[in-house]
């Protein structure tokens, strides 16, 4: 017989053991009476841990949809805020930026040459033939 890999088929086997011990109580208990014991205070052990454990994995379920909804609530927040001081500052205001708002500047008109021959994006001229 293979021996027992998972947590819960561990358990059932050792349920099993105790289960044979005590239907064999006239036979093997006196042989066996320390390791029944220790069988049986480790098995209700890894029992309680394992309930333990079910009930943290639970409440980290928990926690984390408080935290999903905390990170929203705060984004709604910040969100608020900029715009508050949007509001109040103005929407030309450069202390925006302290806030990470982008406030509105005048667009800086870059003075393009224009290259010979033409229009700025305009294709250039052919190349002139050489003379012969």
């Amino acid at each position: 017989m293979g021996h027992p890999s998972s947590k819960a088929d561990i358990i059932v086997d050792a349920e099993g053991l105790l289960d044979a011990i005590s239907s064999n109580e006239s036979v093997v208990l006196p042989s066996l009476a320390a390791e029944e014991q220790l069988l049986h205070d480790t098995l209700g052990e890894v029992k309680t841990l394992k309930n333990k454990q079910q009930e943290y994995a639970a409440l980290r379920q928990e926690t984390t949809q408080l935290l999903v909804d905390a990170v929203s609530r705060l984004r709604e927040a910040a969100m608020r805020v900029r715009a508050g001081a949007k509001l109040k500052l103005g929407p030309h205001n450069e202390r925006l930026v302290q806030f990470n708002v982008a406030p509105i500047r005048r667009r800086v008109r870059k003075s393009v040459e224009k290259p010979p021959g033409g229009e700025p994006g305009s294709p250039p001229p052919p190349p002139e033939e050489p003379v012969e």
